[in-house]
């Protein structure tokens, strides 16, 4: 049984979705023909490589492509709730309208 790799840091997975951003155009890219996934898998081994050149821990193309995969699915969840919040506490016009001219009221009020 393998032993389990020490947890990543902070400046671990930073240093990580930089080296995915730099390669974007290859590991983002929607096409899945046979091609297309030759090239990602080459580009995953050559984040890989890079990112294990600066750190004594070694971490496998699959591994990173876990972190990423893990850092965009909060990150979706995140827009999904600040979209959530938004939605359910949105103020209707009649309302909108109500706080502008009780805010522009209270201004005028306070310059007296």
């Amino acid at each position: 049984m393998e032993k389990r790799s020490a947890n990543l840091t902070a400046a671990d997975r930073q240093v990580i979705v930089e080296l995915v951003e730099q390669h974007a155009r290859v590991i983002e890219n929607k096409k899945t023909d046979m091609i297309t996934n030759k090239e990602k898998d080459a580009t995953w081994q050559l984040v890989a490589a890079q990112f294990n050149a600066t750190r004594p821990e070694h971490r496998t193309a699959q591994q990173l492509k876990q972190v990423i995969f893990l850092i965009q699915s909060c990150f979706r969840s995140a827009k999904f709730i600040i979209h959530l919040i938004h939605s359910l506490f949105r103020p209707t016009l009649l309302e909108y309208l109500f706080l502008v001219s009780t805010f522009k009221q209270d201004a005028m009020l306070s310059q007296r």
